[in-house]
């Protein structure tokens, strides 16, 4: 699929890895083992440090009892080695260490590396977090919470192996104290053998700082067959080129409901969106109150009329409808839905869209959806609380996928693409798009997309349908994080992204 980045895997997928690696090395001439990749790892931990980090008087590392402790303890060896200032707090007892751990750690001892208590005071303006790693369970030892503190409250450079402890590596949740994310906040972390799909979605997200991943030398046969997730980035190659001889009617028609009384500039942002990615025909049934901003905005429009009580006598021949910008939750909105939902044609459903979904009693199987919600609007959708959907998006949106069998993105830091068993997670955006009218601008990308890219048919299980989809999703981040470089973070408004869409292709 063009767009995908790199492969994202869970703790477990990463385990089967190693272990398929060490089985079939065993058999053969061969020193590879768990102490061997250690070593692989700290050499390539500490070259990166040196490239991608910033000029440092020395390094304190914090190690914990796991093998990322042995990690740190071998970074420690090798730099004390390569005649750098090194200084090794021990967060536990080294007799609790780990057989490899433990290896590790004599090694360091053995060249001059003297560990001291997890009171120490930090010395160097460059950090490690060699504590937990994936290694992570419930539940933190308070000596290890004061650490987290520490590291977060230092002024210097802070580097994670693998994971920032505090971080669940699966699913990217943190513990909270008053609000406070209870985990290390990393200026680069440097994953090893797979990226860790937890630091891609959520809080998780801007934790982990910038990533790298080290591969140690493992050939890809033993990724094979592994699950995983998909690192999502925008390419414009997935968009379809116009032919020279198309016209208006092969390139969508698309119809946008919404619009209720005081909420007109929804249904705008979207069909402004819908047209900059391409649409050849948009139509939007809002509140007629709403007809003169919409045409002298987007003179390219045209208007659905819908009565007073909700009631559209006649839909008309579209391609997709996207039902929800500015809907409301009047009768109204509740019988503009309905007949959206009635037309049994392919559907994207945002916003209010997705209030009213939550509340109906519908099959929708062998249904086209599309569905766009935030944390909030999932949890309505899940009868859960947004604590639930936020301590484990990925479990989310297998929910969603299953309950109302639809395809669909959960939105947020890391947003979360999902369609059948396929997941991506987007690599774009970030705290600029945090304002009003950003997701009326991506259901209308999504909607002109899936419209206007000559697909022959629009259904979830086409492989075409899934690239187009999960590509206006990183379109619309991408998009932001153009603007974002060229003007600032600040101040950025949904209606400058539509504005913009034309030059990402």
């Amino acid at each position: 699929m063009k767009g995908l980045h790199q492969n994202l895997y869970s703790s477990q997928a990463t385990r089967q890895i190693e272990e398929s690696l060490f089985k079939k090395e065993a058999g053969k001439d061969s020193t590879l083992d768990g102490f061997a990749l250690m070593t692989r790892a700290a050499r390539f931990a500490l070259q990166s440090i040196q490239k991608h980090g910033p000029e440092f008087t020395g390094l304190t590392i914090f190690c914990g009892k796991g093998n990322n402790a042995g990690d740190g303890y071998l970074i420690a060896k090798l730099a004390q080695e390569a005649g750098l200032q090194v200084q090794v707090i021990s967060v536990f007892d080294p007799t609790l260490l780990s057989p490899d751990a433990k290896r590790a750690f004599e090694q360091a001892v053995g060249v001059g590396v003297v560990t001291e208590p997890d009171t120490a005071e930090i010395r160097f303006n460059l950090v490690i977090d060699a504590i937990f790693g994936i290694g992570l369970r419930e539940g933190m030892p308070a000596n290890v919470l004061n650490c987290i503190d520490r590291m977060n409250a230092h002024t210097g450079f802070v580097v994670a192996l693998d994971v920032p402890t505090g971080i669940d590596s699966d699913t990217g949740f943190m513990e909270e104290d008053n609000g406070t994310p209870s985990a290390v906040r990393a200026s680069l972390t440097i994953s090893f053998i797979t990226l860790k799909q937890g630091l891609f979605t959520g809080k998780a997200r801007s934790f982990s700082g910038q990533k790298l991943l080290g591969d140690l030398g493992i050939a890809k046969k033993y990724f094979i067959d592994r699950p995983s997730k998909s690192l999502l980035r925008w390419n414009a190659s997935a968009a379809a080129e116009f032919e020279s001889a198309i016209h208006k009617y092969k390139r969508g028609r698309v119809l946008i409901l919404g619009g209720d009384e005081g909420m007109g500039g929804a249904v705008i942002m979207a069909a402004n969106a819908a047209l900059r990615v391409g649409t050849g025909i948009v139509v939007v049934g809002c509140r007629r109150s709403h007809h003169g901003s919409l045409l002298s905005r987007l003179p390219e429009v045209m208007t659905l009329k819908i009565s007073e009580k909700g009631i559209i006598n006649s839909l008309g021949s579209y391609d997709l409808i996207l039902v929800g910008p500015g809907l409301g939750r009047s009768d109204w909105g509740k019988k503009v839905f309905k007949t959206a939902l009635d037309s049994g044609l392919p559907l994207v459903i945002d916003a209010d869209g997705l209030y009213w979904l939550s509340k109906e009693k519908l099959a929708t199987e062998n249904r086209t959806l599309f569905i766009t919600p935030h944390s909030g609007e999932a949890a309505r959708l899940l009868g859960v609380e947004p604590r639930d959907i936020e301590i484990n998006r990925f479990q989310a949106v297998e929910s969603l996928s299953s309950k109302y069998h639809c395809a669909g993105v959960l939105k947020g830091p890391g947003s979360i693409v999902f369609v059948g068993e396929d997941h991506y997670v987007c690599d774009h955006g970030g705290p600029a798009m945090a304002s009003a009218g950003m997701g009326d601008v991506l259901a209308g990308i999504v909607v002109g997309m899936l419209a206007s890219n000559g697909l022959s048919r629009i259904d979830a299980r086409d492989s075409r349908t899934k690239e187009i989809f999960a590509n206006a999703v990183a379109l619309h981040s991408a998009c932001a994080d153009e603007l974002v470089a060229s003007k600032g973070a600040r101040g950025l408004l949904a209606s400058d992204l539509a504005e913009h869409l034309p030059t990402m292709f």
